[in-house]
């Protein structure tokens, strides 16, 4: 069953690099703080291409609207975190809450929470 799962994450990477999207880069810092002496941790952080689109998703519940949230739509490539950093073009965002869609644990796609 999982191989038509793997089927359509493969077209939504294919739509997200092509007609729907752009590239964007998941930049992701480790360390800082001090470690168990007091010395400080060094910040060292990985940047990875991803193929997204970024988009104001309106907020409804109960057929009330809440208002929107700023998401963006990224691939199954690499798994997002919270605290990430998405650079798309000149715009520089943090990820703030992580959603996979993945219909019987293949992962689809991710949905981020913006700010």
């Amino acid at each position: 069953m999982s191989g038509i799962y793997q089927t359509f994450a493969d077209a939504a990477s294919q739509l997200l690099n092509g007609p729907l999207g752009g590239k964007g880069n998941l930049r992701r810092k480790r360390g800082g703080g001090y470690d168990d002496n007091g010395d400080p941790v060094p910040v060292t952080q990985s940047e990875k291409t991803v193929a997204c689109v970024v988009k104001t998703k309106e907020v409804w519940n109960a057929g009330a609207y809440l208002g929107s949230k700023l998401v963006a739509v990224l691939d199954n490539k690499v798994e997002p975190q919270p605290d990430d950093e998405l650079i798309v073009g000149s715009k520089t965002y943090t990820v703030t809450e992580v959603n996979a869609k993945a219909p019987t644990g293949v992962v689809i796609s991710y949905e981020v929470v913006l700010r």
